[in-house]
């Protein structure tokens, strides 16, 4: 993940067949429809999660989500940027979404990120934290209302954070109850205290997530101790570092409602003779280990995705590499009902949306894509070819493989 809090730190996924070692990768609006201040469904793995993470509409630097929920809910000019159709893109989006056959959304709400956009978006950031205040609270409603429309009804996935380097676990515990003792909580159906989180290499990682966890999970607010509860970590690198993690959270979290793994996977330099094998050894092997962990506790996929390279003499390749990708991540989990005591595992996509920088594309360099949208035209959705692959699996029950 980017070093500010909750983008997605991306490491590229190596790995060993013969020793089965793998390597994996960092107003003045009302809302359009009110709905219940209910507390999260105990049946929240009743059916397939077929989720995907809502953080970009067109463009990494001109529609991420702090900036759309400030437009939806203030007007377009509320910050700096794509100014026209920002509300017909996001419910475009939305229908996009459902027809694919997607039931869940994972949005990400930080500290850091109003900070990257104090300027932009006029923030003043004493009404943001410790203690987020009503009127952004109202913005986040007015947001969250428009997922759980009738017509729509995702279940979400919130993922906050808190302070730099997990440096203040008081104020962020106050800044996360800020947050989930205010917002609507209809549909919220799981929370992940904190992202990349790693507890079995950093300790002063696992000392926050500990505190923090600890709070919520022994919440004095029946309606905040009873959401589902854990956190997002990274993909690890070695097999070893992965045991690591697992122990440390059966021992250390014991109640947390799911244990989250990323699977996000980047072909090594060099030539990979099968790509399709590639992909599938390197989930196949993390999703064993999970196995032979003795954890009972549902497994969580919080993140998965695949680079798009920036080269365009490389474009086509890295394209169908990431068809290859996710036609395996969806036959080792959604389909793996004969590997696992989960009818099959939850997953979040990485990412939904364009996440190119559109003002200075030279960016893209160091932080290479992962959008399944090329863009938008008309305010319609351009989707990337892989996102067939995700259509088949999301809307059918079929395992069958796509070729």
């Amino acid at each position: 993940m980017i070093k500010l809090y909750i983008i997605v730190l991306i490491i590229s996924f190596t790995v060993t067949i013969e020793s089965k070692a793998f390597e994996t990768l960092d107003k003045f609006k009302t809302a359009p429809q009110k709905s219940l201040n209910i507390s999260a469904s105990s049946n929240f793995l009743s059916e397939p999660v077929k989720g995907v993470s809502l953080f970009y509409l067109n463009g990494r630097d001109q529609e991420d989500l702090p900036q759309l929920i400030e437009k939806l809910y203030h007007g377009e000019n509320a910050c700096k940027g794509t100014t026209i159709g920002v509300e017909k893109r996001f419910i475009n989006t939305l229908n996009e979404l459902k027809q694919s056959g997607v039931n869940w959304v994972r949005l990400l709400i930080g500290k850091g990120f109003y900070e990257i956009y104090k300027n932009r978006c006029d923030f003043d950031l004493q009404q943001i934290y410790p203690k987020m205040s009503k009127t952004h609270i109202e913005a986040i409603n007015h947001f969250l209302a428009f997922l759980t429309r009738p017509e729509f009804n995702f279940n979400i996935e919130i993922v906050l954070g808190g302070s730099k380097n997990f440096a203040d676990a008081e104020h962020d515990i106050e800044f996360f109850d800020s947050i989930l003792s205010q917002i609507n909580k209809t549909n919220i159906n799981m929370v992940m205290l904190g992202g990349d989180v790693q507890p079995s290499r950093v300790t002063y990682h696992a000392k926050w997530i500990k505190r923090i966890f600890h709070f919520f999970d022994n919440h004095p607010d029946p309606a905040l101790k009873h959401l589902n509860y854990s956190f997002d970590t990274v993909t690890y690198r070695n097999s070893e570092d992965l045991k690591s993690y697992l122990d440390w959270v059966k021992q250390n979290i014991p109640t947390a409602s799911v244990v989250t793994l990323n699977l996000y996977v980047h072909l090594p330099k060099g030539e990979v003779k099968n790509t399709n094998s590639y992909h599938q050894q390197v989930i196949s092997n993390a999703l064993q280990i999970y196995r032979e962990s003795g954890i009972n506790k549902p497994l969580w996929i919080d993140e998965f995705g695949f680079k798009l390279e920036t080269e365009q003499s490389q474009l086509i390749e890295s394209y169908q590499n990431q068809k290859e990708y996710y036609q395996s991540y969806f036959l080792s989990t959604l389909c793996t009902n004969k590997n696992s005591l989960q009818n099959s595992i939850p997953g979040f996509l990485w990412v939904v949306g364009n996440d190119r920088y559109l003002a200075d594309p030279s960016k893209d360099g160091p932080r290479t894509p992962f959008g399944l949208f090329a863009g938008f035209k008309q305010n319609q959705p351009i989707t990337q070819s892989a996102w067939a692959i995700v259509q088949h699996y999301y809307r059918n029950t079929s395992c069958e493989n796509t070729n």
